[in-house]
């Protein structure tokens, strides 16, 4: 029982967040492609499995992808729960 309430609960969760993931995927794209950037790393994994030693913050795009992001995407918000 435990089992199939966590397949479902992953199905679920997948079909909750699919189209927000792959609309921020093709933004992603789009920022890259505008920006001439040709790599993008998860800072929490590289963090976790300290494969990269040194990045400059400069490097950190997390603020500016979030602030073009939201400029390009203003729409109502969603009704609160």
């Amino acid at each position: 029982m435990l089992e199939d309430s966590q397949v479902t609960a992953r199905k679920r969760e997948q079909e909750e967040t699919e189209a927000i993931y792959d609309k921020l995927s093709k933004f992603l794209d789009q920022y890259c492609i505008k920006y001439g950037i040709t790599s993008v790393f998860d800072a929490r994994r590289l963090q976790e499995t300290n494969l990269v030693v040194f990045a400059a913050e400069k490097a950190n795009i997390t603020d500016d992808f979030i602030k073009e992001y939201n400029k390009a995407n203003t729409g109502t918000p969603a009704g609160k729960p």
